[in-house]
C-alpha cells in the first residue's frame, strides 16, 4: 500500500497524517507549537519552531505510526494564513504575523481612504476586505514600524511555504496563499501596489497550483525528517482551504463548516459568482470551474475553551456538554455572542467584543456554557446565510468536521439552529486530509477536485433538525443578530 502525507501546520500545533488511496487515515502524530502574543491584538509566531514541530511529527509518525518511508507517494502541505517575512537563510528578518493579529487598523483604514476599495480589487484580481486581518495592512504596518528589519527581506509567503522550501528547497507558493499580495485569479503581480505597501517585488515566491508537484524532498531533508529523499511535495494550500476540501467542499447542494479553534462557513458552487453586496464573505475562484463563498470566524470552540477557563473549575469538557444539555431551553435565555478576538466574517471588525447578555440569578453553569455553544451556532448560521446568499445556492445540508464537531451537543444545536441536517465527516483532521488530497491529485489519483473530494470524503454521521426547538432558535438568533450593531463602539474607550 502506498500512503499519502498530509502535513497540516496549525496556530498551536503541527499535524501529520498517512492517509491510503480511499482517504482512510492510517497514522497521525502531532507536535506542539506556539504563537507569542505580545499584547492584545498582537499575535506573532516563529516559522523555524514550525519547521521543528513538523520534524518532530514526522519522526513519530515513522517511528510508532508504522508507517515505511519509501511508502509514501507524495506529500501536501496547509498552513494558517500567516504572514512571514524571510532572509536570505530562511531566518525571519521582520515580524511573522499570524492570523489573529489585529494591530494593522491605522494600515487598514489607510488602505481604506487612500487607495479604496475598487481599486485594491483591480491589483487582487478578487474583491478582498481591507482589514487588519489581511496580508496588505500586516505589510504595510511592518513597512511602517519596522523599515530596517524589511529591507533584509529576501521573500516573504505562508508558514506552510517555508515547511515546503525546508523540505524540497524551492521558494514556491500558491495564489490563494498568497491573497491580498498577488492577485488570485492568475498569480500575478502588480510592482506599483506591491512598492506601495513597502515591498519589493521581487520578495514574492514562485506561484504553483496547490496540487501541483513543486519539489523533491532534498536529502537534508530527509536526514532531519525520516522521509525518503525525492519523495514528490505539492504546493499546498491555506489551512482553510485544505479544511473545506477535507470537509467535501465541491457540492452545491452541501455547505461546509470547519469547526475548529476559529470556524469556516461557507458553500462551493459551480462557475464564478459575480454580486455587488459580498456581504462580509469571502468570494474565491478555486478553479477554471468552481467558487467559494465562505465566512471566517475568529472564535468557535475556542469559545468554549474560554468558557471553561472562566467557569469550568477544573471540569472536563464532556461534563460541560453534559450540563449544557441538560440546562432548559427558552428564548428568554442568556445570548452569547463570540467576538472574544474581534470578528472576520461578516462584520470584518478588528474591536469587536464578546458579549453575554440576559442573565438572571438563577442562571447556573450549564445556561452559559448552552448559550455558549448556541452563540457559535448562530455565527454560523450568520455566516451561512450570508454565502447563501451571495452564491444564491440551495443548500440541502451541512457537512461539519474539527474538533468542535466532536460532540452531540455542538452538532445537534447547529443543525437545529441551521434547520438543516448536519453530517459529520468521518476523518476530523480535515486540514491533513486535504493535504493529502492535492497530493493525490497531484500524483494524477483522481482527475479534479470534485473526483478528489469523491473518492476521499465520507460521512460518518447525521444529525436532523428538531421542529420542536426551531422557533425557540428563531427567537434567539434574532436577539443574537440585534447585540453586535447595539453594542458597536460601547468599548472603544
Amino acid at each position: 500500500m502506498r500512503y499519502l502525507l498530509g502535513v497540516d501546520v496549525g496556530t498551536s500545533a503541527v499535524k501529520v497524517a498517512a492517509f491510503n488511496r480511499r482517504g482512510r487515515r492510517v497514522a497521525l502524530a502531532s507536535a506542539p507549537c506556539r504563537v507569542d502574543r505580545l499584547r492584545p491584538g498582537w499575535v506573532e509566531h516563529d516559522p523555524r519552531q514550525a519547521w521543528r514541530s513538523t520534524v518532530r511529527a514526522l519522526k513519530s509518525l515513522f517511528s510508532e505510526g508504522g508507517i515505511v518511508a519509501e511508502r509514501v507517494a507524495a506529500i501536501g502541505l496547509s498552513g494558517h494564513f500567516s504572514t512571514v517575512f524571510l532572509d536570505k537563510a530562511g531566518a525571519p528578518a521582520a515580524p511573522c504575523l499570524t492570523w489573529l493579529d489585529s494591530r494593522a487598523v491605522e494600515e487598514a483604514e489607510w488602505l481604506a481612504t487612500r487607495v479604496g476599495a475598487a481599486k485594491m480589487a483591480r491589483w487582487h484580481g478578487i474583491r478582498l476586505p481591507i482589514s487588519a486581518a489581511m496580508p496588505p495592512a500586516r505589510v504595510l504596518w511592518v513597512a511602517r514600524h519596522c523599515p530596517a528589519e524589511l529591507a533584509r527581506v529576501t521573500w516573504t509567503a505562508q508558514t506552510k511555504d517555508y515547511i515546503g522550501w525546508r523540505l524540497h528547497g524551492r521558494r514556491v507558493s500558491d495564489a490563494h496563499s498568497l491573497m491580498g499580495l498577488a492577485r488570485v485569479p492568475d498569480g500575478r503581480t502588480s510592482a506599483d501596489y506591491l512598492r506601495a505597501l513597502g515591498l519589493s517585488p521581487d520578495v514574492i515566491p514562485e506561484v504553483a497550483r496547490p496540487w501541483e508537484v513543486v519539489g523533491q524532498v532534498t536529502a537534508a531533508a530527509a536526514d532531519a525528517t525520516g522521509i525518503a529523499a525525492g519523495t514528490p511535495v505539492v504546493a499546498g494550500w491555506i489551512d482553510a482551504y485544505c479544511s473545506m476540501l477535507g470537509t467535501g467542499m465541491g457540492d452545491p447542494a452541501l455547505a461546509f463548516d470547519v469547526a475548529g479553534t476559529s470556524e469556516v462557513v461557507g458553500v462551493a458552487t459551480a462557475g464564478p459568482v459575480r454580486v455587488r453586496d459580498h456581504r462580509g464573505q469571502l468570494v474565491i475562484p478555486l478553479d477554471e470551474r468552481s467558487t467559494v463563498v465562505y465566512g471566517l470566524t475568529n472564535a468557535g470552540a475556542d469559545s468554549l475553551s474560554w468558557a471553561r477557563q472562566l467557569v469550568g473549575r477544573g471540569a472536563s469538557y464532556s461534563r460541560l456538554l453534559q450540563e449544557a444539555e441538560a440546562a432548559p431551553m427558552t428564548p428568554a435565555g442568556p445570548v452569547f455572542l463570540p467576538y472574544l478576538e474581534g470578528e472576520r466574517s461578516p462584520v470584518w471588525d478588528e474591536n469587536a467584543t464578546g458579549a453575554l447578555v440576559g442573565l438572571r440569578r438563577e442562571h447556573e453553569r450549564g445556561h452559559l456554557v448552552r448559550a455558549v455553544i448556541e452563540g457559535v451556532a448562530f455565527s454560523v448560521r450568520h455566516n451561512l446565510d450570508c454565502a447563501r446568499a451571495v452564491a444564491g445556492a440551495a443548500v440541502e445540508g451541512v457537512r461539519v468536521s474539527g474538533g468542535g464537531a466532536l460532540g452531540y451537543a455542538w452538532n445537534q444545536t447547529k443543525a437545529d439552529v441551521l434547520n438543516l441536517p448536519v453530517h459529520l465527516v468521518a476523518e476530523p483532521e480535515a486540514g491533513a486530509l486535504g493535504a493529502a488530497m492535492l497530493a493525490a491529485l497531484g500524483m494524477g489519483w483522481y482527475e479534479s477536485l470534485e473526483s478528489t473530494t469523491a473518492g476521499m470524503v465520507r460521512v460518518a454521521r447525521t444529525w436532523l433538525p428538531r421542529r420542536a426547538v426551531g422557533d425557540v432558535y428563531d427567537t434567539l438568533y434574532r436577539r443574537y443578530l440585534a447585540l453586535y450593531p447595539a453594542l458597536k463602539g460601547a468599548s472603544s474607550d
